[in-house]
């Protein structure tokens, strides 16, 4: 018995519990992050909180950072999708009462009393997407939302997890009754080779990515596709949709796309269009700029150059392409405001982890630190910049010498 109520479908149960009993008495003000696997999170929490007819409010963001958690309603029900993970000492000090969070992110910190939390990590560290673990619960809280399975697909494939399917992304899979077909791992699959080459980021083609001159490349992978607006479309194109509305500022039209409102999907493809032009003038951008460079790791600074709502993308391409050897670690920079977002990317899944290492600079130069082993990323003060950039590059060529 001991065993399924510490399994993570155990803590899926007893957490559903709690929150239809507190919920039905509070209003919940639900917080979503604001990529693919946020986005679709919060669709299927919504349409969930609509059928059991609860109040709330959505908030979607880029990330979570102490001033927003010290405002946060202490009347409220507060629900975290794809969030809060790192952010247990804030919502400790915030003295917030009644708090869940749904998410599969590193946890470095010891988890407070006022906080329910599903998260992967605690239970095996298993391959799941927030917006899987938000199905689950969802699922758990009533069965006919089943139907939302696909946008947890969605949320999987935008979060890079369809080539680690465990039990329960097989559960959801089944659940979404999604086609599933071998076909080029380049996307959209339903565009000419040509044009689907010139702009694929991923992988990342060096001297095709950008090319009207594209050449024919020859990989291929499974391929799922779901029913939007009643057609068929590939996951991983509708998921670049979502991401790419959400990281050019426009989020309403994101969840929009995924809660199939007509006038979204022509505005969308748009935006995906900008988006991925953007993409290939940042990557052309990076190509030409200066490094910093040591045997495993590279740091590129774009400062000005590009979005800090787009640099994680393009460290996330670099690893991706053959670039750079494995286990090399990118670490990408950008500005916003008085502050410097920064995203660390491992090439392949080995190695170090990168949370933790930036983890120990932030906790020199101060800042939020949040993400996986592999993928971690963080937001410092503009003028912390040279101190952080001199710390870490110690820091990886220390652990370089340690391994």
């Amino acid at each position: 018995m001991e065993e399924v109520e510490n399994s993570l479908e155990g803590k899926i149960k007893s957490v559903a519990g709690k929150f239809l009993k507190i919920s039905s008495k509070k209003e919940i003000e639900l917080i979503s992050h604001f990529d693919t696997d946020g986005i679709s999170s919060a669709t299927i929490m919504i349409q969930a909180l609509k059928k059991l007819d609860r109040k709330f409010s959505l908030t979607i963001l880029k990330s979570l950072n102490k001033e927003f958690i010290m405002n946060l309603p202490k009347n409220k029900l507060i629900l975290f999708l794809d969030l809060a993970s790192a952010s247990f000492e804030h919502i400790k000090r915030a003295e917030l009462k009644d708090v869940f969070i749904i998410d599969h992110h590193e946890v470095t910190q010891e988890i407070p009393e006022n906080i329910e939390i599903i998260n992967s990590e605690l239970h095996q560290k298993q391959k799941i997407s927030a917006s899987g673990l938000t199905y689950l619960f969802c699922k758990e809280i009533d069965e006919t939302n089943k139907r939302f399975a696909k946008f947890a697909v969605l949320g999987m494939i935008g979060d890079l997890l369809e080539k680690e399917l465990d039990k329960l992304n097989h559960e959801i899979l089944d659940d979404a009754e999604i086609q599933r077909k071998r076909g080029l791992l380049i996307y959209p699959s339903t565009r000419p080779i040509n044009k689907v080459l010139e702009f694929c980021s991923a992988p990342y083609i060096p001297e095709i990515t950008g090319n009207p001159k594209a050449a024919h490349k020859d990989i291929i992978g499974d391929i799922f596709l779901i029913k939007l607006f009643n057609k068929l479309e590939d996951a991983r194109e509708v998921s670049a949709k979502i991401n790419a509305c959400s990281r050019l500022g426009r989020s309403d039209i994101a969840l929009q796309l995924c809660m199939e409102i007509p006038k979204a999907k022509k505005e969308s493809e748009l935006i995906h269009a900008r988006y991925k032009q953007l993409i290939i003038s940042g990557l052309k951008f990076i190509s030409e700029s200066e490094k910093i460079s040591g045997k495993g790791f590279v740091i590129i600074n774009a400062r000005d150059q590009i979005r800090d709502t787009m640099i994680g993308t393009m460290a996330s391409i670099l690893s991706a392409s053959a670039l750079y050897e494995e286990g090399t670690i990118i670490t990408t920079m950008a500005y916003y405001e008085n502050k410097i977002k920064i995203s660390a990317r491992s090439v392949g899944k080995n190695g170090r982890n990168l949370r933790e290492i930036l983890d120990q600079v932030v906790k020199i130069v101060g800042g939020e630190v949040g993400g996986h082993k592999f993928a971690a990323g963080c937001n410092i003060l503009k003028d912390k910049e040279e101190e952080f950039t001199t710390l870490l590059r110690k820091n990886l060529e220390v652990e370089l010498v340690k391994i």
